[in-house]
């Protein structure tokens, strides 16, 4: 049974730390907060404590499906200290899409995507920035 805020981390939470005091780390929703990172041991009480390194991470995991010629927008979301600056680089993969024409198929005329290698920078207190990658026309539908 789940129920956030007994102290029993379950697999429908993130945290669970006992809800004893906001701004902990885990949230009255037994959500990881911002800046922070709990421990995740199943039937335990989670305990928190805040990243003393920036992390990034994607805003979200799931990009859904796109048209061809579109551009799909890809937010990357800072935790931990906001008093440094950093640079992070950010490089795609081919997966179930590919970057090269030749390996697109005998009738595509282009490749999937235009493969994106770049260096974003964090300045002091930035939260978020944004990477674009452009979803070619192939006429290929895989």
């Amino acid at each position: 049974r789940h129920s956030c805020g007994d102290g029993k981390l379950t697999s429908a939470e993130d945290c669970d730390d006992g809800n004893l005091r906001q701004e902990d780390g885990c949230s009255n929703k037994c959500v990881v907060e911002a800046g922070w990172e709990c421990t995740d041991v199943p039937q335990q009480r989670s305990s928190c404590k805040r990243l003393s390194k920036p992390t990034v991470s994607f805003s979200q995991t799931d990009f859904g499906t796109h048209d061809e010629g579109s551009v799909l927008s890809i937010q990357l979301q800072r935790s931990g200290p906001m008093d440094v600056e950093f640079n992070v680089t950010v490089r795609t993969q081919d997966a179930g899409a590919t970057s090269a024409q030749a390996y697109n198929g005998e009738t595509a005329t282009n490749s999937d995507y235009t493969a994106v290698e770049l260096v974003v920078h964090f300045g002091v207190n930035v939260i978020s920035r944004g990477v674009q990658v452009r979803l070619n026309r192939d006429n290929v539908w895989s």
